[in-house]
């Protein structure tokens, strides 16, 4: 349910960005906005004490500035846990649609995370509009719990899995204003977070 209403967000955020007005370029840089669908793996022994699965799907919203085929990226990421410790819990409605209305709700594992990366890009092709990118980062879990959804005093429990350093490497198809294209991330340490696959779409302004 939750991952619904972040892709129709992430939907709403890219038709808004389409009709944006013309890319700006030069040497004030360029900015370009959207969204990734993406992958991520855990450490194995981590997630089973955490009770998940050691993968889970995740979208995201990000920000990129490009000044002299340098690249910098600020992204806010929300990933769906495939939980295996799940909980029922029986709640009180206490709003003006249901005030009063007895249900048992079931709980949701997720997690919210930041990140910012750094790096250089290439340009190849006869138009310049392939792109090759590596960048260095870090990633911070800012959330990561598994609870009931909309419920202000409902038992909840933290997942304790972190973020830290990361490398990452992408490429891209530009056509006009859209780019499309693929990323990998790998991190580094073990605290959590192993690797990321995702698909890219980003709208350039």
């Amino acid at each position: 349910m939750k991952l619904t209403i972040l892709a129709v967000g992430l939907l709403s955020l890219l038709s808004n960005g389409a009709m944006a007005s013309d890319r700006i370029s030069g040497p004030a840089g360029e900015w370009s906005f959207g969204g990734q669908l993406s992958q991520f793996t855990f450490d194995k022994d981590i997630a089973t004490q955490e009770g998940v699965s050691d993968s889970a799907w995740a979208l995201s919203v990000d920000a990129n500035y490009i000044q002299d085929d340098w690249l910098t990226t600020l992204s806010l990421e929300f990933l769906s846990y495939s939980d295996e410790h799940k909980f029922n819990q029986v709640v009180e409605g206490e709003g003006w649609v249901n005030d009063g209305d007895i249900s048992t709700e079931s709980s949701d594992a997720v997690a919210i995370i930041t990140s910012v990366a750094f790096g250089k890009l290439w340009r190849i092709g006869q138009a310049q509009d392939i792109i090759f990118s590596a960048q260095a980062g870090y990633s911070a879990v800012v959330s990561s719990e598994r609870s009931i959804s909309y419920c202000s005093d409902c038992y909840s429990e933290d997942i304790d899995i972190s973020g830290g350093a990361f490398v990452r490497g992408g490429i891209r198809k530009n056509y006009e204003s859209v780019a499309v294209g693929l990323q990998a991330t790998q991190y580094i340490g073990d605290k959590g977070l192993k690797n990321n696959i995702a698909l890219t779409v980003h709208m350039a302004f």
